[in-house]
């Protein structure tokens, strides 16, 4: 649903009881370990929300990193400093995409008030205190809850919806395209539709493998592939910790083990 590409409640709810809840507690474990990974990368690259001068200096001195002197400048007021996903402009030009197909998200960062306090060194960019990296408002944790929700959905969801040829080989019963009078797709457009559905089975590389070569070759490197590991090694245990309740539970689930779930849709 377009309406609701973060309300990932509608999939997960809480994990309660194991017996009684099998599916909710392995997708919420699956989807932990995702949230996991995806938040320890982003704060490599955006380590702060904050738009403080002062406070960004000592983070990236704390970070043994270089602090970068330049600012974006509104006014005399020096509101966006680079670290912080408010600085990046290829991002928000994405989110701005993103938020015009899916309303319901929210902007990732609200406009700047254009004024800064008399006591401040730096301004927010929503005008309001420095938000944490757990905060729903935070622009890093938006980020990450958007990341997080396509990695669970394009992989384990997928993966458990299965095949929709079923649902798209006769033309009478689910069309692609609405036909003025007409009840059943035409030609291009049925096989249009199945040309889809078939598509995306072709198998694609296991979420349980190396990426390594996909990363970044930056100063960021070693730290990256070090939580790539960390995650692989997490999406392992969650396999385990699922085919260890398996073993005693009514109806076994193997929607969520991260052994047998793909990376990707094949499409």
């Amino acid at each position: 649903d377009k309406h609701a590409i973060l309300d990932h409640k509608t999939v997960v709810t809480s994990q309660g009881d194991e017996a009684l809840t099998p599916f909710a507690a392995d997708a919420t474990r699956f989807r932990a370990a995702i949230q996991s990974y995806v938040a320890a990368y982003i704060n490599i690259y955006y380590p702060t929300d904050s738009t403080d001068l002062t406070e960004r200096a000592a983070m990236s001195a704390s970070l043994g990193e270089v602090s970068r002197k330049e600012t974006l400048i509104h006014g005399s007021c020096p509101m966006l400093e680079p670290g912080s996903p408010c600085a990046d402009t290829q991002l928000g030009a994405w989110w701005e995409r993103l938020r015009s197909e899916f309303p319901l998200l929210a902007p990732l960062c609200a406009p700047p008030t254009g004024t800064c306090p008399s006591s401040s060194n730096g301004c927010s960019s929503n005008g309001a205190a420095n938000i944490g990296p757990h905060d729903s408002t935070s622009p890093r944790w938006q980020l990450i809850e958007l990341l997080t929700s396509f990695v669970f959905h394009v992989s384990a969801v997928h993966t458990h919806v299965g095949s929709a040829f079923e649902m798209v080989k006769d033309p009478r019963f689910s069309g692609s395209k609405i036909r003025p009078q007409q009840h059943l797709s035409d030609v291009q457009a049925a096989v249009q539709a199945l040309s889809i559905a078939l598509v995306t089975g072709y198998k694609q590389p296991m979420i349980v493998n190396s990426f390594a070569h996909l990363l970044l070759r930056d100063k960021h490197l070693n730290r990256t592939k070090a939580i790539q590991r960390a995650w692989q090694d997490e999406l392992l245990a969650v396999s385990d910790r699922v085919r260890q309740l398996n073993v005693h539970r009514r109806f076994r689930i193997a929607a969520f083990d991260p052994r047998i779930v793909g990376s990707s849709v094949a499409i």
